[in-house]
């Protein structure tokens, strides 16, 4: 509701009384990253869960009036919220094709409250602070394309060059989450620094020259090559050597395929024509638990919470195709609750399979926490996870860029899949002050 005067505020006693404030007379009142000095009014003829603003704190703070909101007192400004931003596409035309589809980050939102802005890198505003995209609208339950300055949080779920991280750190701080995406080499040599993490990394080096395969297969006969960006299996290959000769499997355009070479030379120059044009690891090809030649390996949704602590929200085994050197979901994999595989699999008990799934949880918290500390303003990550036929866990990657949370349903588990976008705008609140 609006008052007639310009420059005020009005609440009643009760809620002065609640955030602090009742002695006021001169206050801020904030959205996002914008404040507006203002006079409070405390009266009786305001509702105890309402806020009466002038028309002219309402324009410049650009403040949608469709929206539940919350509100603290901090530092001698009523904070209005939360004011949560979401960057998902880096085209606009992208995101209004799929707005629609991101409704499940905010099924929660009787717990989320405030405003959540969708947008797109291409509707960032540098000169202005502004970000036009679409704001979320309770009543209607749909979104609501508008304008508005930064929020006081974003969750990043694309990338970002440096030179707009910096600037968002400039306006925002530190409430950027998964502001940095690293690479696998990054996160072996940061990881490798933590004793209750290392013991859980397969050797890795990073490829520099020819003879680093060569070598690395003399010591190991078996090895996986991974190129340092990328996701879902794309561009990993699967080195042998056999005697004389080396081998090497491979996915192309979702076909198995197998080439062998005489020397290490033509096994250099195969990679480096289908690999990738950009730099890769040699990793120690570990002997994992499969079941009808499927390979079988484990995702662990790892997340921060409304308190800012790490949880893990499901492990989901995936049984690869059969033959395949992955077990991506994306190239006809299946996956199952990680209970269940480690059940049929392992024969374990009941109390053994929570015993076991404990373990790597706390093995892939772990590993979030030596990120975090590594510097990474991170709140959800995928953790790869591999059970080798001694029973000892292996992280086998991480991913923070944008872990895809539909594996949840891929394992028929519709609850753990909005609980986790639910975490995640929960951590995105808490940032935002709330």
């Amino acid at each position: 509701m609006e008052l007639e005067s310009e420059g005020n505020i009005s609440i009643s006693p009760i809620l002065a009384q609640r955030i602090g404030i009742e002695n006021r007379k001169i206050i801020y009142v904030k959205f996002g990253i914008k404040s507006y000095e203002v006079k409070l009014n405390v009266s009786n003829n305001v509702g105890k869960d309402e806020i009466l603003l002038s028309k002219d704190i309402i324009e410049y703070l650009k403040l949608p009036l469709f929206i539940f909101y919350e509100v603290v007192f901090n530092k001698g400004e009523i904070i209005m919220g939360p004011f949560i931003g979401m960057l998902t596409e880096k085209s606009e035309e992208r995101l209004k094709e799929i707005i629609n589809n991101l409704k499940s980050y905010v099924y929660g939102y009787e717990e989320i409250g405030g405003a959540i802005l969708i947008f797109s890198t291409e509707g960032i505003d540098q000169s202005s602070q502004t970000i036009r995209g679409f704001i979320f609208n309770p009543e209607t339950e749909s979104f609501e394309e508008g304008t508005y300055y930064y929020p006081a949080s974003i969750f990043k779920r694309v990338g970002m060059v440096k030179e707009l991280r910096n600037h968002f750190r400039t306006f925002l701080g530190d409430t950027l989450f998964n502001n940095y995406i690293f690479n696998k080499w990054e996160a072996h040599k940061w990881l490798w620094c933590f004793d209750n993490v290392k013991n859980h990394l397969p050797y890795t080096i990073l490829y520099e020259v020819p003879k680093d395969i060569r070598d690395f297969l003399a010591e190991y006969d078996t090895a996986y090559i991974k190129p340092i960006y990328g996701s879902q299996g794309v561009g990993i290959v699967k080195v042998r050597k056999r005697g004389k000769w080396f081998f090497a499997n491979y996915n192309c355009q979702g076909q198995e395929k197998e080439e062998c070479f005489k020397t290490i030379e033509e096994l250099n120059t195969f990679l480096k024509r289908n690999i990738s044009k950009s730099r890769f690891i040699i990793q120690k090809a570990l002997d994992l638990i499969a079941t009808d030649e499927k390979t079988i390996d484990f995702r662990a949704l790892i997340v921060k919470d409304h308190y800012g602590e790490w949880r893990d929200i499901g492990i989901i085994a995936r049984h690869g195709v059969k033959g395949s050197i992955t077990s991506n979901i994306s190239t006809g994999g299946s996956a199952e609750l990680a209970q269940i595989t480690l059940k049929n699999i392992l024969k374990l008990t009941d109390e053994e399979v929570s015993k076991f799934r404990k373990r790597m949880s706390t093995i892939a918290i772990n590993a979030a926490r030596g990120l975090e500390e590594s510097g990474i303003s991170c709140g959800n990550l995928g953790v790869d996870l591999g059970v080798d036929l001694n029973g000892d866990v292996w992280i086998v990657e991480i991913n923070n860029r944008d872990p895809n949370h539909t594996i949840a349903l891929d394992a028929k588990d519709r609850q753990m899949f909005f609980k986790v976008r639910l975490q995640n705008m929960l951590y995105a609140k808490k940032l935002a002050g709330f």
